[in-house]
Formats: structure tokens, sequence, C-alpha cells
């Protein structure tokens, strides 16, 4: 699925968004969101997806049945240590915390999902990696 981007929003821009276009941003930089087109804004959290999430594009991960949800983990495209996220992604697991955060994913995740993490998450990697 392709979808057009809309435009920038900064902190003080987050005032003047509606309560839907506040409940459907992605994070494009440290303090910048962008408010999410339909059907993208429509997609769900899983800690498992079985898609991931780019600026400009959805793809499937693994083969999608017809009529499962098309699911995607919000930590690729976010950095937000404070925003935490109850998840029900999976019954067997049961309710539990997610930070919204990329870095808090395990490494191996990290690696995995990094060529699709925007920019800004990227660059922020190659630093951590240099220390």
């Amino acid at each position: 699925m392709e979808f057009e981007s809309g435009p920038i929003i900064d902190r003080l821009g987050l005032a003047r968004l509606s309560a839907w276009e506040r409940e459907h941003l992605a994070e494009v930089g440290i303090g910048l969101w962008r408010v999410l087109p339909e059907p993208r804004c429509y997609l769900n959290h899983a800690c498992q997806p079985n898609a991931v999430s780019t600026e400009r594009s959805v793809f499937a991960l693994r083969d999608i049945a017809v009529g499962d949800e098309v699911t995607i983990d919000y930590r690729l495209n976010a950095y937000d240590e404070k925003d935490v996220l109850q998840c029900e992604c999976d019954p067997a697991r049961g309710r539990h915390e997610v930070r919204g955060d990329f870095f808090s994913l395990p490494p191996q995740t990290q690696a995995r999902y990094l060529e699709w993490a925007p920019p800004f998450i990227r660059d922020m990697y190659a630093k951590r990696r240099t220390r």
C-alpha cells in the first residue's frame, strides 16, 4: 500500500490538530510528526507484526492470509521514551506495556527493522553504535 504524506507538524502545531489527527500521528523527527492518511492510520500495533510501515508505504514482512489483520510495530517509527502503549496483540501473553521507542526493541529486532526506519532513527542508531 502506498500513500501520500501529509505536512510535518512541530510541537506548536499539535495544538491546532483535531483529536482524530492527534490520535493518528507518526514521528518523523525529534519533536516532529506527520498526520497519517487513511487507510494507513488504521493499522494496529503488534509486537510480532506481519507488515512494516515506512514514510510512504506499507508492505508485508510475510504472507498475510485473506481476512487476517495487517499489523505493524509502532516502535519502528517512534522515539518517545515517555509514550507507553497498553498492548493486547497476543492473547497468550495478555495485556502488557510497550514503550513507544525504537530503542526499546531488542538489539536484533532493531537491526532487522533498521532498513525501514525513518532517517532520524537511523542517524540515532549509527551514533549509538559508534559510542
